[in-house]
């Protein structure tokens, strides 16, 4: 059978669009320095679309706040005085609009004011607080590449008309008790915030994160925002926080990351030494430190009670995942040292690391006290082929991730999202969100039952096999992944799974890895209670990659403890699979 890498998912949903416009638009060479000349930009940068009112428009205070209790820190409801956990989606409407000379691109339509889908939310809210959930996290403008209707005024600072959207779906959100969290990746196209940017001495994100001009583009136009939304009296009390960046990350192939020699002067007026990659990682690591304390306290100037975040996808250390992906991620200063009122990582099941490796790599363990939301997580389809397998795994992801410090959960998607590879709440009847909904479900650290989710216990089992090529070892066909077990000989060969308890099982399913396509024969052998292993099924027939064979007895197994399964002819190939599942009813200890 085949033999290849199959790489870890990296989740960036807008990262790609984004740096198209960037790097057009930003190319000026050169280090940091206050000598460089500066270009005047055309467009004014300091001022917000709608003028102020005479009368001081009153700041709302924001409903959820962070306190300190006996057990550590939590959310908690202002006005009830009760803890808050937040539970939701990340609730997005992403619709294809031409670009000029771009061709068709992705965008939010939710807000925009000219193909904007606004009327359609209030159902949508209406369903998840049905389902108990209380948190939406969404982008305040996913929306670039001239396609018309975003939040940036080709006059100068924000669009009124957008201004307006927001500001009634923040009336919708706290009519139905949601709250939300403002995402975004970068700044508008329009309205001087992109041209403010374009100054900086670096292009793409080390530009936003290590220059002044980076911190004033994000200055302004969280300031514009939030100006803008109480000059019309919104809710901002619906508003859980601001989160500075929907993914932050350095970009190790664009200046200065990218040199090997000379200094450089960063907006934090430190100088950091490019041929010291210890020096380097200072720099990015003090670079965030500095950003994040310019930008909060410029929001909680005007916003005093707002609480803000920022996310993060894992680092690519202790645990080595990601491997040749050049955005960077250093985050254990920002864990333990950042003024950040809440951190926000992204964590998806069914690829390189456990919910323990993801808590090594985001620098959470013995981090202190800092609450930590899962803003992010899903379930690939490729990794889960049916939605009632996409839910148990969700399921289990959330309740074990409890053991790790995570404080709240959004799972990826709600809404409308037509090129997504994921489960999102509405596919299968909704079984994914019928599984984390609070009302079904009202502790996230524990199991609930549901008819339709089987539990696969062959993640606890030990594994061994009759042979394995170098780098697929058993242990993968169990991962539930895309990684795979290969031997390392023709048939017969086989992979066997010692469970870690008895179970009463109901079904077996074997995903294959196969190329090409042919004949092949598998035998499924189980050892019960008798202690005799027993062969009880022969697939027979033609398999191709990612097929999936499914071994359901008349009745329950009683009393499994051991599974083998033996190809004993696959073509001239080496034996392998993706995943064996052993699915019981019985819930996890």
């Amino acid at each position: 059978m085949k033999l290849k890498k199959l790489t870890s998912k990296t989740h960036s949903m807008l990262v790609g669009f984004a740096l198209l416009t960037i790097v057009t638009a930003c190319n000026l060479p050169g280090n940091i320095g206050l000598s460089q000349p500066e270009p005047t930009p055309t467009i004014p940068i300091s001022v917000t679309a709608t003028p102020a009112p005479s009368d001081t428009p009153v700041v709302i205070e924001h409903r959820i706040g962070i306190r300190e209790v006996p057990s550590g820190m939590e959310f908690y409801d202002r006005l009830t005085g009760e803890r808050f956990v937040p539970r939701g989606a990340d609730y997005v409407h992403w619709v294809s609009r031409p670009s000029p000379g771009r061709g068709d691109i992705w965008v939010d339509a939710l807000f925009n004011t000219s193909f904007g889908e606004l009327d359609q939310a209030e159902a949508e809210l209406q369903q998840m607080k049905a389902l108990g959930f209380n948190t939406v996290r969404m982008w305040k403008n996913a929306c670039w590449g001239e396609v018309g209707g975003c939040i940036g005024d080709p006059a100068g600072g924000l669009s009124d008309a957008y201004l307006d959207n927001i500001t009634e779906f923040l009336r919708l959100a706290k009519q139905y008790g949601i709250f939300v969290i403002f995402t975004d990746d970068w700044v508008p196209d329009d309205g001087g915030y992109s041209q403010e940017l374009a100054r900086a001495a670096y292009v793409g994100y080390n530009g936003v994160y290590l220059t002044e001009h980076g911190i004033n583009a994000e200055r302004m136009v969280w300031v514009d925002l939030i100006q803008g939304l109480i000059e019309r009296s919104a809710a901002l009390d619906a508003v859980l926080a601001y989160e500075l960046k929907n993914e932050a990350f350095y970009e190790a192939d664009s200046a200065p990351l990218n040199r090997n020699s000379g200094t450089v002067t960063t907006a934090n007026g430190n100088t950091y030494d490019m041929a010291d990659e210890a020096d380097k990682k200072r720099m990015m690591e003090e670079g965030w430190l500095y950003w994040i304390e310019q930008v909060r306290d410029s929001i909680q100037v005007v916003d005093p009670t707002a609480l803000v975040t920022m996310g993060f996808f894992v680092q690519q250390e202790p645990n080595r995942v990601r491997e040749g992906d050049l955005r960077l991620v250093y985050l254990d200063r920002v864990v333990r040292e950042s003024q950040l009122d809440f951190l926000d990582f992204h964590a998806y099941p069914g690829y390189d690391l456990s919910i323990q490796g993801h808590a090594e790599n985001f620098a959470m363990l013995d981090s202190g006290s800092k609450l930590i939301v899962m803003g992010e997580f899903g379930a690939d389809k490729h990794n889960y082929a049916t939605a009632e397998r996409a839910a148990a795994a969700l399921q289990a992801w959330q309740v074990d991730s409890c053991d790790y410090g995570f404080d709240g959960w959004l799972f990826w998607t709600w809404g409308i999202n037509p090129q997504d590879e994921f489960w999102n709440g509405y596919e299968g009847e909704g079984v994914v969100s019928t599984v984390l909904a609070p009302v079904n479900r009202p502790d996230p650290c524990a199991y609930g039952e549901f008819d339709f989710i089987r539990f696969n216990v062959a993640p606890q089992a030990v594994i061994t096999a009759s042979s394995y090529a170098a780098g697929f070892p058993p242990q993968q066909v169990a991962d539930e992944s895309q990684n795979y077990w290969n031997s390392s000989a023709g048939a017969p060969q086989w992979v066997q799974l010692a469970l870690a308890t008895p179970a009463e099982v109901e079904s077996i399913v074997l995903t294959v890895a196969q190329q090409p396509p042919g004949r092949s024969v598998h035998e499924i052998w189980v050892r019960q209670t008798d202690g005799k292993i027993k062969l009880l099924y022969t697939f027979d027939g033609v398999t191709n990659e990612g097929d999936v064979l499914t071994f359901q007895p008349n009745e329950p197994l009683v009393g499994v403890d051991l599974v083998r399964v033996v190809t004993t002819s696959v073509l001239d190939l080496w034996p392998a699979w993706h995943e064996i599942e052993i699915l019981t009813k019985t819930l996890p200890e």
